[in-house]
């Protein structure tokens, strides 16, 4: 039995188990959307209310870039105040070893203690570093863990979706056959 066109063009979507949606069939349904959309502005909420779990939006997309350039603010403002906090303490160093060479044969032992001092301070921001660069590897690290399971989570939705859409077009096909053997 042939099916004719409605000139209105409405596209009616009946369950059935008569035949599976090819993927050529699919691609001419999703490149039919944005017209249905045009003609249909409702079916756009609908859309978006069922990927909603699976795409992210663009506001969600905003906000994580906003969150990250805020993070990245924060940052720089950190390295830039650590910045001049090294820049004084170079100048101070430079003032004390220049009092020092004047002082040296009186204070050599104290000198002595200061660059131990100062070796465990440089110690501590080179842990200090160690330690943040080791957090934001971890970070990221979960960062591309979560969007790795986003995405095999999203192909599992998929494939689950494209065994919905074929086993209807099974019914489909299984009622038009029998439609055909009773009537045609």
């Amino acid at each position: 039995m042939k099916r004719k066109k409605k000139k209105s063009e409405e596209f009616i979507v009946k369950e059935s188990s008569e035949r599976y949606v090819s993927n050529e069939e699919v691609i001419t349904i999703i490149e039919k959307l944005p017209e249905l959309i045009k003609k249909k502005p409702a079916l756009k909420e609908i859309l978006r209310n069922i990927f909603r779990d699976v795409f992210v939006d663009k506001e969600e997309i905003a906000q994580i870039l906003y969150e990250i350039r805020l993070q990245r603010e924060s940052s720089d403002k950190r390295f830039e105040k650590m910045d001049r906090r090294f820049e004084m303490l170079i100048e101070e160093f430079r003032q004390h070893r220049e009092d020092t060479n004047r002082r040296f044969e009186e204070v050599y032992g104290e000198i002595k203690l200061l660059r131990e001092d100062m070796n465990k301070r440089f110690e501590a921001v080179d842990k200090r570093f160690e330690e943040m660069r080791e957090d934001m590897n971890e970070r990221f690290e979960a960062t591309d863990k979560r969007f790795e399971e986003m995405r095999e989570d999203m192909n599992k939705r998929f494939e689950a979706t494209d065994k919905r859409i074929e086993e209807m077009f099974k019914e489909i096909k299984l009622i038009r056959e029998d439609m055909d053997r009773r009537f045609g």
